[in-house]
């Protein structure tokens, strides 16, 4: 960090490291969100007169599309149905960036599975996704159907053999895989 050069207080060349300032305190830059931020010069709490320090002035203006959570998290990873397909996610800035390209005609609650087969719903009209739904709990039968129906043309079926082997969280995963996996192109059948 460099002093504002416009700034004409004696103890405008202080490091903020040298006034006890923390990497915490200046809030490092997250990737997706924008940051302005002002350099500035004022005394702090505690300190007797004459002592100043740096600080670091942060504003965050936070996209619209900021996903927002009620209550608490749905575990990774996560299926989301948005209506016109599925989506897996591993991450929640790859979910945030996703669900800002997607856009919902009748912005009606969306279903969300969870790795242990919680249901949760995504209002798309206010980015949020919450506990609170009609269908808690998902089978594997049910999760495996969703999937085989909305997969699209360029993936795998699911199969639906042997599901006594297989755990919730299992099938939840590797239909995620399946979801995050690049669509195959059709085969050409030659004659």
């Amino acid at each position: 960090l460099r002093p504002d050069p416009s700034f004409s207080s004696p103890a405008a060349t202080e490091h903020p490291a040298q006034c006890g300032v923390t990497n915490a305190d200046m809030r490092l830059r997250a990737p997706d969100w924008s940051w302005s931020t002002k350099i500035g010069h004022q005394r702090r709490r505690g300190l007797p007169a004459g002592h100043s320090a740096w600080f670091l002035q942060t504003s965050i203006h936070k996209p619209m599309t900021a996903l927002k959570f009620v209550f608490r998290k749905p575990r990774l990873p996560v299926i989301i149905d948005t209506g016109a397909g599925l989506l897996g996610v591993k991450s929640w800035p790859t979910c945030a960036k996703h669900l800002a390209t997607i856009t919902f005609a009748d912005k009606a609650f969306c279903d969300v599975i969870d790795a242990t087969a919680e249901g949760f719903s995504l209002y798309p009209e206010l980015m949020a996704i919450s506990p609170l739904t009609l269908k808690k709990r998902w089978t594997k039968a049910a999760i495996i159907d969703l999937y085989n129906n909305a997969k699209g043309p360029g993936r795998p079926a699911y199969p639906t053999t042997s599901l006594g082997n297989k755990s919730l969280e299992k099938v939840v995963r590797d239909i995620v895989e399946l979801l995050v996996a690049p669509e195959q192109p059709a085969e050409i059948v030659r004659r």
